[in-house]
């Protein structure tokens, strides 16, 4: 169960953001009876942070994001090795959610946002600090497979997603309008 609740952390936040868990007060176990039926366990539910909480079309994403890396593609003409998977920053998530909040109002599918903001201040935003960074935005696509189809057959967006620099991911969706953002 420990290894549950540092591998929920860790795919949930950065190091930043991973908060420490109060320990549930240690309990002494009854010796089991071997003629009566043990009851299951209850899980220990794993708090977190209110502004960090991965949705599951963003896990469904992050899932495709990194089957996609975990195998050699060629880019455009460019051929990209399988690289680490990404881990979920909720920081990034954040500036994708914004963004793509920002696109559905404006109906606009770009990269500039509403007040003229580029990915880079997106990011700083959200106090996001890295060196690389990256964005892939679609407007239409049903669902996280076909966008994800619709970015790996474009050789710019697929190059962010095959991008071994970036480790940190966040995405959203918001209407009809996609954000992808990469950090690293």
């Amino acid at each position: 169960m420990k290894y549950l609740i540092l591998l929920l952390l860790v795919s949930c936040c950065n190091k930043d953001e991973v908060r420490e868990i109060p320990r549930p007060a240690p309990r002494p176990s009854p010796m089991p009876n071997p003629g009566q039926p043990q009851k299951p366990q209850k899980p220990i539910p794993v708090p977190q942070p209110k502004d960090c909480r991965i949705g599951v079309q963003d896990l469904a994403m992050l899932n495709a994001v990194n089957q996609a890396r975990s195998v050699s593609r060629f880019c455009g003409t460019t051929n990209k090795p399988a690289v680490a998977p990404l881990k979920w920053n909720c920081k990034l998530g954040t500036a994708a959610k914004l963004h793509a909040k920002d696109m559905a109002r404006h109906s606009k599918m770009t990269h500039t946002g509403s007040d003229g903001s580029d990915l880079m201040t997106r990011i700083f935003r959200q106090k996001y600090r890295g060196q690389m960074f990256g964005e892939n935005v679609a407007a239409y696509q049903r669902d996280v497979n076909h966008v994800m189809r619709s970015w790996l057959k474009s050789s710019g967006h697929c190059r962010n997603i095959m991008t071994k620099s970036f480790k940190d991911f966040g995405s959203a969706r918001e209407a009809s309008y996609w954000a992808q953002v990469f950090g690293g």
